[in-house]
């Protein structure tokens, strides 16, 4: 499984987004709906930041083939002007599978196309993951947490935010806030 590729092509289209105009907000058009069981929003979005859903729509493309049955939904956010990002990969599991598997397929697809750093992943009942992110100019981090429903199937939230060098002190402080607000997947008990 590669669902992370998602992850890879929003840095991409991050990346090539804050070496563009830096003002633009995204289409009009809404963020695809999260999983049923799953949060409408899993991260506190810091004020300013806007809705990119071309980025999220990439992510997603990306992310059916690699899917393979389970429910993804891929969101963006950012503030282009100042160069910071932030995407949130939600996964609905749809087999009793180790949350490990999920996390490393993850790390994998990003491994792809960044350069990943400190991964951890702490299993147990609070499953997660962190690790930094660098590609090119981008920076940032990851965190994914796990849940898993009383039939053994696990979902994943993961939410990557980055910045390149216009503003990173003010992005960091932002990412740190954002990566530390992420919830655990709501699942069915």
């Amino acid at each position: 499984m590669k669902l992370a590729l998602a992850a890879a092509v929003l840095v991409v289209g991050c990346d090539a987004r804050a070496q563009g105009s830096g003002s633009g907000s995204g289409s009009a058009s809404a963020p695809a709906a999260p999983p049923a069981a799953q949060s409408p929003r899993p991260v506190v979005i810091p004020a300013g930041w806007v809705p990119l859903p071309e980025v999220a729509d990439a992510g997603l493309a990306a992310a059916k083939d690699a899917a393979r049955g389970r429910v993804t939904v891929v969101r963006s956010w950012g503030e282009p002007s100042l160069g910071c990002f932030a995407t949130v990969v939600e996964i609905a599991g749809t087999r009793a599978e180790h949350a490990a598997r999920i996390a490393e397929s993850f790390r994998a697809t990003l491994a792809t196309d960044a350069q990943i750093e400190g991964w951890t992943f702490t299993d147990g009942p609070a499953a997660e993951t962190t690790a930094t992110l660098t590609r090119g100019a981008m920076k940032g981090s990851v965190r994914g947490r796990f849940a898993i429903d009383a039939a053994g199937v696990p979902s994943a939230a993961f939410a990557a935010c980055f910045y390149n060098e216009r503003d990173p002190a003010r992005c960091q402080a932002a990412c740190t806030g954002l990566l530390a607000s992420l919830e655990s997947p709501k699942v069915q008990p």
